[in-house]
């Protein structure tokens, strides 16, 4: 059993043990009792806790040792007095000489007197440590506290009350067991921190009690109580010191800690939940700081110029590479700390700063830097680069960058002499306008005038102080309607429509007779930004035209008499127009019969020559010999030059028809990029010449227009450079210029490094049926329509075609087309242009449903080759068996032949997609049908995409690949 039986020996060992000061002064200003804390808080003599020491000693003892600030002694201790008597509850902190804060909260007590806590919140954070420290001596503070207090129990059985309000004055909570487990003290903080019910609040109360009331309600976790309560008790027979940290069930979080003493043990509860908190928040504000330092380092080396930051002492605190490089100094310069003035003297002994001694030069630019100015200086360097630097003072010192203007000053000295050059050709155009003998003027789109000469306002009867630019057309319109231009009527209601009507912006020519008689001849010309106004007086030209009325007037008395004579020959002329109309509807009925002629031997042609290119190519990957090698290339060429042969003839063909037809559907510039390289790239490989794009980084840029028509412009001068050119390289560059609102002009180049042009060949280069002579086309073949289609096509989408070429050394084709911007989708759709579209395929199951045999086998290998899996159909009715069984195989995507016997492809297609099972499915038309007539019907069954034959592989697989996307 504990020595200390009394409740005043408990209650004293507590408190003597606890980590707070504690003193309880009478009404009287008299030492009751302390802990030993508070003299060690407060750094009081162990002789000035004895019972009955004034409290004057302890403000006198304070304000000796500077505690309280300078002034006289006896003032301040009279004024801590007179504040100490009032004894009313107070709470503040004080900071000590040295750099100790206490918090200081008094508490009266019945009868008089107070009691004050006092708390150490020096490093609040490490408060757990303080705690630990406190709590390893409290085994012998508390037994030789006791056996201190034995020899006074009757002395202090006075002071129960007293340590019973110290206890309950404490922040935490404090429970004391004996070595039965039974409880033996424990304050009110204690139980509302474990929430324990009144009626249990009371000494000998067991530990078996409190612990399952706690597993009961949860607050161990799940599990079963009774072995929860079980190994807990096992737990306390065989107490250790332990401390640990609780969450409650409320979110309340708890640092217990638990020290045994002679007969039992003392645990102390701490509520943490703020501290835990903002250990939470510091650590979360740790990792976005953490966080914004890499992506603020991440900028600065992604920036294209220099940047260094030096502090006040100018000592570098950072720099990123660029700014080494602009400064030409090492990069193991790159050190913080290292003077400012090092920097200098690096560059100016390589001469960056001219001649001149070193030191001075260095003592000159370090002493400008130490002055908090901007400082600003364009530097010209050994090298011949151009450096501008800045210095911009901040708060911590200055920021120092560095930019490369080079481009930058050579492109304004250009432009200094362009705008020269356009003064003095706008000077020559104001001369020759003040001297023609006609008026112009110059209104932008908002109706306001830009430019006019003399001559304008004296035709339009206007005064000359209305020619000044910004003077509105309804002002020049007023003015005439008031001198009667425009007739009689409402002048405001005259200005009004003509006013309107100009907004129309359309061309407009009249002419108007004024009121002195003299007639004018008013010509409206429409521009991008406004309009252009001609002015002419034609007073003399209508003259002569009334002449001429009168003449034809006698003529026509003249002709009235002739008509009856021509009559028959009339009747003659409608019955050859019957004719003629017959001759028309015969000619169309042939055009109709050409078309579908057209069609029906490209369906012919493409089939068997699908067959014979993938033959080819299948051989080709076979082991052959040299010779066979170079045979099976001839064939591959010869194939490709019938290919492009047809698909020009139908093109043509259509042109001539009009019945081109142009889509405007949105699209990914890198898809048409893409499919552009996969067809030329393998050829220019195949002459040792680079095939490059530079998409300006506009591959994932979507546009609504016709892509296949942009690719087919772009595929075919690709084809045409690579053909032309034996060494060097073929490249494709994009350029983008906005147009206002979503619309921009897109550019697409292909510049070759082939035979070039001389300028008569240029001239007929983009018509039908020409190439640059004969020579020519018996050398490299072609049927002369590529780049007239190109022409045909870029016109019918409002573009333009030209090339740009010297003779032996090169050419560029260009197309310019403009576009609207599609919304972005989120998704480009489309991968990087070096993407394997190959490997993107493997392991898909495609159905393939083909009728011609050697067409399907040529597919299979293809298909096989590059890792599918691949299951036939020899026509549509089979594939909708295979499909619709109980038991389909699992297939991805099907490659559906059109023309079959039995079910055509359309049919099989919509029996397919019917099935509820397969209304995600994609089917992809593999046909030799190019017709656009064809190509709509396949997407109206529900078709994804549609592939003619004969098709190139990486194009074959790209369309896979996205299509299963």
């Amino acid at each position: 059993m504990m020595r200390a039986t009394t409740e005043q020996d408990v209650l004293s060992s507590v408190i003597e043990n606890v980590t707070q000061g504690l003193s309880y002064f009478d009404k009287d200003l008299n030492l009751v009792t302390c802990n030993r804390r508070y003299l060690e808080l407060l750094g009081f003599p162990a002789w000035m806790g004895t019972p009955g020491t004034p409290m004057s000693a302890f403000f006198r003892h304070n304000a000796e040792r500077g505690e309280y600030g300078s002034g006289e002694i006896d003032d301040l201790v009279q004024e801590r007095v007179e504040l100490a008597r009032r004894a009313e509850a107070h709470s503040f902190e004080r900071t000590r000489p040295d750099g100790t804060v206490l918090r200081i909260r008094g508490i009266p007590v019945a009868g008089g007197g107070f009691v004050t806590t006092y708390d150490d919140i020096t490093e609040l954070r490490s408060s757990q440590k303080a705690l630990e420290r406190t709590n390893e001596t409290l085994d012998d503070l508390i037994w030789e506290r006791t056996a201190k207090l034995q020899a006074r129990e009757t002395e202090l059985s006075s002071k129960t009350t007293a340590l019973e309000t110290i206890l309950e004055a404490v922040n935490y909570g404090i429970t004391l067991f004996d070595d039965d487990l039974i409880l033996v003290a424990a304050n009110r903080q204690a139980y509302e921190m474990m929430h324990i019910p009144e009626e249990r609040r009371k000494v000998g109360t067991s530990f078996e009690s409190f612990i399952r009331l706690l597993a009961e309600r949860g607050e161990y976790g799940a599990g079963d109580v009774e072995e929860q309560v079980r190994s807990r008790i096992e737990l306390a027979h065989k107490f250790e010191p332990h401390r640990f940290v609780r969450e409650q069930k409320n979110g309340s979080i708890y640092e217990v800690t638990g020290r045994p003493v002679e007969g039992g043990f003392v645990t102390t509860y701490v509520d943490v939940t703020e501290q835990k908190r903002f250990e939470a928040l510091l650590q979360a504000n740790n990792a976005e700081l953490s966080a914004k330092t890499a992506a603020l380092e991440a900028v600065l080396a992604a920036l294209d110029h220099g940047i260094a930051l030096f502090g006040k002492d100018l000592r570098l605190v950072a720099a990123n590479s660029q700014a080494l490089d602009l400064m030409k100094v090492p990069h193991e310069m790159n050190e913080p700390g290292r003077h400012f003035s090092d920097f200098l003297r690096f560059q100016a002994g390589i001469g960056e700063f001219g001649p001149g001694d070193i030191e001075e030069i260095v003592a000159e630019r370090t002493a400008s830097a130490e002055r908090p100015e901007p400082f600003f200086d364009i530097r010209h360097r050994t090298d011949g680069t151009i450096v501008e630097v800045s210095r911009r003072p901040i708060d911590i010192g200055f920021l120092a960058t560095y930019r490369d203007v080079t481009e930058q000053k050579r492109f304004e000295a250009l432009l200094q002499a362009n705008n020269e050059e356009l003064a003095a050709k706008t000077s020559a155009m104001e001369t020759i306008l003040q001297t023609v003998d006609y008026g112009i003027s110059l209104f932008d789109k908002n109706l306001k005038l830009v430019a006019a000469n003399p001559q304008s306002f004296e035709l339009m009867g206007i005064p000359e102080s209305y020619n000044y630019p910004g003077c509105h057309l309804s002002d020049f319109l007023r003015h005439q309607a008031k001198n009667g231009e425009f007739g009689p009527g409402d002048i405001e209601e005259i200005v009004k429509e003509r006013t309107a009507a100009a907004w129309l912006r359309e061309a407009y020519c009249a002419v108007r007779e004024r009121s002195d008689g003299r007639v004018i001849e008013v010509v409206r010309r429409m521009i991008d930004d406004g309009f252009v106004t001609t002015y002419r007086d034609v007073t003399e030209q209508k003259r002569v035209e009334a002449l001429l009325r009168s003449t034809n007037e006698e003529l026509e008395k003249r002709v009235d008499e002739r008509t009856s004579e021509l009559n028959v020959q009339l009747r003659e002329t409608e019955r050859a127009e019957a004719e003629m109309r017959a001759a028309k509807s015969r000619a169309e009925q042939a055009d109709r019969a050409k078309s579908d002629f057209l069609a029906r031997m490209s369906h012919e042609i493409r089939t068997p020559l699908n067959g014979v290119i993938g033959l080819t190519r299948i051989l080709g990957d076979t082991e052959l010999s040299d010779r066979q090698t170079e045979i099976v290339a001839k064939v591959m060429a010869s194939s490709n030059a019938l290919l492009n042969i047809v698909n020009d003839v139908l093109d043509f063909a259509k042109i001539e028809a009009g019945r081109l037809e142009i889509e405007e559907i949105p699209f990914t510039l890198g898809e048409i990029l893409d499919s552009a390289r996969s067809i030329a790239a393998s050829r220019a490989e195949e002459k040792g010449l680079r095939f490059e794009i530079d998409a300006g980084g506009l591959e994932t840029r979507r546009y609504f227009g016709d892509p296949h028509r942009i690719g087919q412009i772009l595929t075919n001068y690709c084809s045409n450079a690579v053909k032309f050119t034996e060494t060097g390289f073929v490249r494709i560059a994009v350029e983008e210029t906005p147009a206002g609102g979503a619309r921009s002009s897109l550019h697409l180049t292909v510049t070759d490094s082939g035979i070039g042009m001389t300028e008569a060949e240029i001239s007929r280069v983009f018509q039908p049926f020409n190439q640059a002579d004969a020579s020519t086309t018996r050398q490299y073949g072609g049927t002369g329509l590529g780049l007239a289609i190109c022409r045909e096509l870029a016109e019918r989408m409002k573009g333009r075609v030209w090339v740009e070429s010297v003779h032996g050394k090169g050419s560029a084709f260009h197309v310019e087309l403009p576009l609207e911007s599609a919304p972005a989708t989120g998704d480009t759709g489309i991968a990087s242009l070096d993407q394997d579209w190959r490997a993107a395929c493997k392991g898909l199951n495609v159905l393939l449903v083909e009728d011609n045999a050697i067409n399907r086998e040529i597919a299979t290998v293809l298909l096989e080759g590059a890792g599918m899996n691949v299951v036939q159909a020899e026509h549509g009715k089979q594939a909708v068996d295979i499909m619709l069984s109980d038991a389909p195989p699992k297939i991805d995507i099907v490659l559906m032949d059109l023309q079959m016997p039995e079910m055509d492809g359309h049919e099989a297609t919509r029996h397919i997609l019917a099935d509820p099972r397969y209304s995600n499915l994609k089917v992809i038309a593999l046909t030799a049908h190019a017709v656009a007539k064809e190509i709509e019907k396949s997407r109206s069954v529900g078709m994804c995409d549609h592939i003619i034959k004969p098709f190139e592989p990486d194009n074959l697989f790209r369309r896979l690949a996205l299509s299963c996307r």
